[in-house]
């Protein structure tokens, strides 16, 4: 086999944690990256098959992975890399990572937007990705760029099934231009004639015990098109008056703190109390903010933040947390309960690992039970 040669080495600014190494890129070149611990195997068969571009490349939901774009901008100096986040949180870490980097521009929002000027995507789709998510990127992609813009598409091995046909349905030109074991990289182009975008959106009746809502979800947001029982079992659970002040951490699209008003509604009490609702997700708070207007319910404010912070002290603080995240999320929800909670203050926190999170709100001075309901544990804590 002939060796490869490498004519050209290209420094790339990406400020993480690690050591320096050096990067095989496309032909002829190599990138020297500094502090970088781990290049998965798919990322770097995309290192191998970068593009050279002249105009706007855009990276949809990169999810805090910033080596890529990074090495986009390094080897398209010329060029602007487009950075959209969904979730403030990937955001303000894309922006550590790649903020130096003058050719980089970054947004964050529930949709891609249109801008001018000649445009390409690149997207990866992992193992663990929204499928439905997706899906509505994907054919976002084919709404916004221009008509022929490359579409460049880094899909794990595993989820072919799930996306191939939809590729090679939705953009033209359209084959496999790279594989290992891990990964596929497709390549093809927009086709407007195929733009089938639409914001799929999904309207919820809930029914509950002592409150009825509807409530819109779209694509990405927790529970999307379902009632989650986990939320139920927190509503169930959670006691509020109608003067208290409450803060919800993670509320997705509003599912308990609306319940919770619209059951004081039902018994003749007017919520009068102040309801703040915090997700890190931009269209968890715009669908919240739409499904408050929707209820006309009052007093309820929607906040997008990755890291709240306030001097304001509440009675109540509810946490729905995921559970992908090895507690950490629920963690922070317990931290952040023991700091805004009023002495005496109420938090109610939902999971399946009851024992743990009795022990991490016992130990930061909170007096703590737990109920179980729905198959799920509910912690009710009291600050001291």
């Amino acid at each position: 086999m002939k060796k490869r040669k490498y004519e050209k080495v290209i420094e790339v600014k990406l400020k993480t944690n690690g050591s320096e190494r050096v990067l095989k890129g496309p032909e002829g070149v190599k990138f020297s990256v500094s502090n970088i611990r781990y290049v998965p195997s798919d990322i770097s068969l995309l290192l191998t098959n970068l593009p050279k571009f002249k105009g706007q490349i855009t990276f949809p939901q990169p999810g805090n992975n910033p080596l890529v774009p990074a090495c986009v901008a390094a080897y398209n100096p010329d060029s602007t890399v487009y950075v959209h986040e969904m979730d403030s949180h990937d955001y303000c870490a894309m922006v550590d990572s790649l903020g130096e980097n003058n050719n980089i521009e970054f947004a964050l929002g529930s949709d891609l937007q249109e801008s001018e000027g000649g445009q390409m995507a690149i997207f990866k789709i992992a193992l663990d990705s929204d499928r439905l998510l997706c899906f509505d990127i994907l054919e976002r992609l084919n709404k916004i760029l221009p008509d022929g813009s490359p579409v460049m598409v880094l899909l794990n091995k595993k989820r072919q099934k799930d996306f191939i046909k939809k590729l090679m349905k939705d953009f033209g030109k359209g084959q496999v231009i790279a594989r290992n074991r891990e990964a596929i990289i497709f390549q093809g182009v927009t086709d407007k004639k195929k733009d089938c975008w639409s914001p799929r959106t999904n309207t919820v009746l809930v029914d509950a015990i002592g409150a009825e809502i509807s409530m819109d979800t779209r694509p990405g947001v927790f529970s999307h098109g379902r009632v989650d029982s986990g939320g139920l079992a927190l509503y169930e659970t959670l006691e509020l008056a109608k003067e208290e002040s409450i803060l919800e951490l993670g509320c997705g699209a509003g599912l308990v703190g609306l319940l919770a008003v619209s059951r004081l509604q039902e018994k003749q009490e007017e919520y009068t109390g102040r309801m703040l609702l915090v997700d890190s997700f931009s269209r968890a708070i715009d669908c919240a903010t739409s499904n408050v207007e929707k209820t006309g319910l009052k007093n309820i404010e929607c906040l997008l933040s990755d890291n709240f912070e306030t001097d304001e002290k509440f009675d109540v603080v509810a946490g729905n947390p995921p559970y992908y995240a090895n507690h950490r999320i629920a963690e922070y929800f317990i931290e952040t309960a023991a700091t805004v909670l009023k002495k005496g203050g109420r938090f109610y926190l939902v999971s399946k690992h009851g024992d743990v999170m009795e022990e991490l709100a016992s130990e930061m001075g909170f007096e703590v039970k737990t109920v179980h309901r729905r198959k799920y544990d509910v912690l009710i804590a009291t600050k001291k």
